[in-house]
């Protein structure tokens, strides 16, 4: 399961890198993936409620791959592991992150002041990384091991 608000993204890898897998359905990055490969690259971060008129097409044609679409309906976390993303998120609102609860795929979504940030931002921000440290063990097991 990929936990977006936690893993950390290698930029500027070499190109001697291993490539990295196929981003899993159900995520935003399968759905631009889906869209990169219709003609219509997106811009970050994705809006997919103001598309270009162009790539309407294309974006129907992607939404099963949005989270929340089939293709997550299929891939939704365990219920042992929804209660462990439940008590993360309540760990990081005690510690004055804004969470929401996990979504029925098991993504969470960052409100309030950080909601606008990126990943980088999010990472670099000494409140969000003292909240991660001390919330990160109610993480599922393999969802913990990404961060």
């Amino acid at each position: 399961m990929l936990l977006l608000l936690v893993a950390a993204t290698a930029c500027g890898a070499p190109s001697t890198a291993t490539p990295s897998p196929p981003p899993s359905a159900g995520s935003m990055a399968a759905y631009a993936a889906c869209m990169r490969r219709q003609g219509h690259p997106l811009p970050e971060p994705i809006d997919v409620n103001h598309l270009p008129a162009d790539a309407r097409a294309a974006a129907e044609k992607c939404r099963p791959l949005l989270p929340g679409g089939e293709a997550a309906r299929q891939a939704r976390p365990p219920a042992e592991d929804m209660a462990k993303l439940r008590a993360f998120a309540q760990c990081m609102r005690a510690h004055r992150i804004q969470m929401s609860d996990p979504l029925p795929d098991g993504n969470m979504r960052i409100l309030g002041r950080m909601q606008q940030m990126t990943r980088a931002q999010l990472n670099a921000d000494p409140a969000y990384k003292a909240a991660l440290a001390a919330c990160r063990d109610r993480l599922p097991e393999e969802t913990g091991k990404k961060g």
